[in-house]
C-alpha cells in the first residue's frame, strides 16, 4: 500500500503535472467580495483578479474590477486595449473626440489603446474590465508624497498609465494592499 500513495504522489507533483492541460481559475463571488485598491484621487480603486503575465509575459491579458466613488473624475489614457463592462450604478465616460456616454450595468465599452477616457460618477459604479496588459505590481508605482499636510501625486506604470492625486494617508493607507497585490 506505501507504494501506491508513493506512486499517486509522484503523479500528482507539480513537476508532473505541468505537462497536463492547465486547470482554470475561480474567484467566488468577486463582485461583491474583491476590494480593488485605491490607485487615484481618493475615490478610484481597480485591481487585477487574474493575469495570464506569468504564463504569456509578451501578451499578458489581466482582467479586474474598477470601482469609481463620487468626487474628483478620473482621466485615464490607455496605452493598451481594454474592454469593460458595467456592473453596477453608473459612470459618464468622455473622450477626447466629443463622445460622451451616461452608462449603466450592462453596457459594454471597448476603449482601443491611445484612447485618452474620463470617468465621472454622481452615485459611484463598478465596472470589470479585461485588458491586454501586465497586472499591477508595486515595485511598478511611484508614490510620491509632499508633506502630511499636502497632496501627494502618484503616477502608475506604463502599462497602466494614471495620474492623479490622493491623500498622503490614503497612499500611505494603500501600500499593504499593494503589496498584497505583488505577492498574490
Amino acid at each position: 500500500m506505501g507504494s501506491y500513495i508513493s506512486s499517486l504522489i509522484k503523479k500528482s507533483s507539480p513537476k508532473n503535472m505541468a505537462s497536463g492541460p492547465p486547470a482554470f481559475k475561480h474567484y467566488a463571488k468577486a463582485q461583491s467580495t474583491f476590494k480593488p485598491p485605491l490607485i487615484a484621487n481618493g475615490n478610484a480603486f481597480l485591481g487585477d483578479i487574474f493575469s495570464s503575465e506569468k504564463v504569456a509575459p509578451k501578451a499578458p491579458i489581466s482582467c479586474g474590477l474598477y470601482r469609481l466613488e463620487p468626487g474628483v473624475p478620473l482621466d485615464y489614457t490607455y496605452t493598451y486595449h481594454e474592454m469593460k463592462i458595467i456592473l453596477e450604478g453608473d459612470f459618464t465616460i468622455s473622450d477626447e473626440t466629443g463622445q460622451k456616454v451616461h452608462a449603466v450595468a450592462g453596457d459594454v465599452f471597448n476603449f482601443p489603446k491611445g484612447s485618452k477616457i474620463r470617468f465621472e460618477t454622481e452615485k459611484g459604479g463598478l465596472a470589470f474590465y479585461t485588458g491586454q496588459a501586465s497586472s499591477m505590481r508595486i515595485n511598478d508605482i511611484n508614490l510620491i508624497i509632499v508633506s502630511k499636510s499636502k497632496v501627494g501625486e502618484f503616477i502608475t506604470h506604463t502599462n497602466r498609465q494614471a495620474v492623479g492625486k490622493a491623500s498622503p494617508d490614503a497612499g500611505q493607507r494603500n501600500l499593504g494592499k499593494l503589496a498584497q497585490i505583488r505577492s498574490g
